[in-house]
């Protein structure tokens, strides 16, 4: 699996192949942090794990601008319900965190309605990732993201004050002056 424990971006990397490794990056921050999640004894599992969807999220909704396919907007949907899943799981987890701190974590009536609260929410974490559904959806994520040549939209010019046109179209030009100063110094390979 390669591209799941280091991004591997290069200055030769056009925007989409760039794209494409930050996105396995992130999905394999997610992975790694997945069994510690569903274990449950620590609660930095979900949370770096919710960290890597968030970033995901994030990194779709800036590519969005620029690619267009359904199976993207798919892969998409999947992160959120994975993430909504995960911040429903460390929501509690801060909570008692937040309460343990006080020294409150303890009352009765709170804890009984914490408790049940707390075991729906894992229970529906462990569901999702055990879900032949989850399995295909990471599989199918991966696989779109070393294979598919994605489809590129027409962009319109930016918006001012649109970060979610001008911040992939700004991207887009650092990252060409980038490759281009530094692509162009490249010496030639050393022949004998």
């Amino acid at each position: 699996l390669s591209g799941l424990f280091s991004p591997g971006v290069t200055l030769i990397d056009d925007l989409e192949n760039a794209g494409k490794k930050i996105l396995r990056f992130q999905l394999g921050q997610m992975l790694n942090w997945q069994s510690i999640a569903l274990l449950g004894e620590d609660i930095e599992g979900v949370h770096k794990m919710r960290v890597a969807t968030r970033r995901i999220r994030t990194l779709f909704r800036y590519l969005k601008p620029y690619f267009k396919q359904k199976k993207f907007r798919a892969y998409r949907a999947f992160i959120a319900n994975t993430g909504r899943v995960l911040g429903g799981v460390r929501d509690l987890d801060v909570i008692r965190l937040v309460l343990g701190e006080f020294g409150l974590e303890d009352i009765e009536a709170w804890r009984a309605a914490y408790d049940l609260d707390y075991a729906r929410k894992r229970a529906a974490l462990n569901k999702l990732v055990q879900s032949p559904e989850y399995s295909q959806n990471i599989s199918g994520f991966y696989q779109f993201l070393t294979e598919t040549k994605w489809k590129h939209k027409k962009t319109s010019p930016i918006k001012v004050g649109d970060p979610k046109t001008y911040f992939p179209q700004m991207l887009l030009g650092k990252w060409q002056s980038i490759q281009k100063k530094y692509v162009d110094i490249t010496p030639e390979p050393y022949s004998t």
